[in-house]
């Protein structure tokens, strides 16, 4: 990547300030301040966030179904107008239930929204603040959380949440487009992985089928040679 860049000081200049100096100095500091290193990593990351993309949207995609599918196992298919399941959220989770049914009766013209439209609204955080401690009793999560992850070998809420809690920072550095190469991301990876096999292994399926995570991780741009150290003292 950095080859579009040799030698052309401008471009270098233009393309610093268009992404902004604040963005690009988190790269060129892990760089250790070699310009064209901090480009071959930024660009590197952006390959990154790539990869995870479409897991991401499976997992999302994936968890906000099933809870859905457990709420209106609950509460009937109006759960979001269900006065019963509103007394349970939590404040949080109330107002983002609210403004999103707020938002899709300006967008539809209608007092009451179909519950898909607000599923489809809701936000990731949402979802996986249902799996939060303060749930556990009125959701019952000891017998119920494997209505959510049936593939399970061991259903546990609090592992999920801590794990869907890590996957939600992931998800969100990825969307607003963050650096997220400094992260674990061989564990984040497979933890991502396993938790879509839990909640349908298709679903694993079409991930894995659609992302090069791992060798992408093998391509991490190498620090110029001058900068490796000093060669092997000779036998």
């Amino acid at each position: 990547m950095q080859a579009i860049f040799l030698g052309n000081e401008e471009r270098v200049k233009a393309f610093r300030e268009t992404i902004s100096e604040a963005r690009f100095s988190r790269f060129l500091k892990a760089a250790d301040g070699d310009l064209f290193h901090a480009i071959d990593l930024y660009y590197w990351n952006a390959q990154l966030c790539q990869c995870f993309y479409m897991p991401l949207q499976t997992w999302e995609v994936s968890l906000r179904n099933r809870l859905n599918s457990f709420l209106i196992w609950k509460y009937k298919h109006g759960w979001p107008h269900n006065e019963v399941c509103l007394r349970t959220l939590k404040g949080n989770e109330k107002r983002r239930l609210e403004e999103a049914k707020d938002r899709q009766r300006s967008a539809r013209n209608s007092r009451k929204p179909a519950t898909d439209t607000i599923v489809a609204d809701l936000s990731a955080g949402f979802w996986v603040a249902l799996l939060k401690q303060g749930y556990e009793f009125p959701f019952a999560w000891q017998f119920n959380a494997s209505r959510i992850f049936p593939r399970a070998e061991k259903a546990d809420r609090a592992t999920y949440y801590d794990i869907c809690d890590r996957l939600l920072d992931l998800r969100n550095r990825v969307a607003h487009h963050e650096p997220i190469s400094h992260l674990d991301l061989p564990t984040l990876h497979r933890e991502l992985m396993a938790t879509i096999a839990d909640l349908c292994p298709a679903a694993r399926a079409y991930a894995e089928a659609s992302c090069s995570f791992e060798k992408v991780w093998r391509l991490k741009p190498l620090k110029p040679a001058n900068d490796l150290g000093p060669p092997p003292d000779p036998a």
